[in-house]
């Protein structure tokens, strides 16, 4: 179960985690935008059929609990794919990782805790209508409509630096839970942190990505079958 319907009462304070993104060589070349879609790709999930993608250059990486991920691509999903107290928003960006490695000792052995059993960390930010946007979100929009079924430099001088930046500050409050893929082959094993602050976005910056087939791509809400939330940062609400 990947996306969840949750509310305050569900949710534990775990204390401060912090969270950085390490850039690598992601500032050397230009992110790749593309549309999957079932007419140019393999696909098998009729309601995931069409996701704006961005495809990250130099494998950045971002260590969570002692295990590292290397984040591949980033994808939009309208309207969100998770709700709040039952409220969806208009939009949310996965940043899709896979786990690649871990932080060692002397002897080179993995450091306990970790986060080694979760092959995957996704991390989500959601977005509702507002009287701005982040410009690396506006920059999309405004090419979403050339994307193809594979990836192309739509935008030579934006770099995962750029959206780094914009998000940097917000990274590390975040909630936390355990489920899957919400895109086929929709794996489980997927550690969820989903930001708590919620980004603004202009309904015509909305809209554009929307018109490729984006909108209504977002997973039936699932029950939380017993599973916990926890927040970290903050235990205010």
């Amino acid at each position: 179960m990947a996306n969840v319907n949750w509310g305050k009462a569900c949710v534990e304070p775990v204390g401060l985690r912090p969270l950085i993104f390490e850039l690598g060589k992601s500032n050397t070349d230009p992110m790749k935008v593309l549309l999957k879609d079932c007419d140019c790709l393999p696909c098998n999930n009729q309601n995931n059929a069409y996701t704006l993608t961005l495809q990250i250059p130099g494998e950045p990486t971002m260590t969570y609990e002692n295990s590292i991920y290397t984040l591949r691509e980033i994808t939009f999903h309208t309207p969100s794919e998770h709700a709040i107290e039952g409220s969806r928003k208009a939009m949310e960006v996965q940043f899709l990782m896979e786990r690649t490695g871990c932080v060692t000792n002397g002897n080179g052995q993995c450091l306990t805790p970790n986060n080694n059993e979760f092959s995957r960390l996704h991390y989500a930010v959601l977005f509702d209508t507002g009287d701005s946007t982040p410009q690396w979100v506006s920059r999309i929009a405004s090419v979403a409509s050339s994307a193809k079924g594979y990836g192309r430099n739509l935008i030579p001088d934006l770099r995962f630096r750029d959206i780094t930046v914009n998000i940097h500050s917000l990274l590390s409050t975040y909630y936390i839970y355990e489920g899957s893929m919400t895109t086929p082959p929709c794996k489980s094993k997927v550690t969820w942190l989903v930001m708590k602050t919620v980004l603004p976005i202009k309904s015509e910056d909305l809209k554009m990505i929307q018109d490729v087939h984006v909108s209504n791509n977002a997973r039936t809400l699932r029950n939380l079958n017993g599973r916990k939330i926890s927040v970290a940062g903050t235990t205010q609400f």
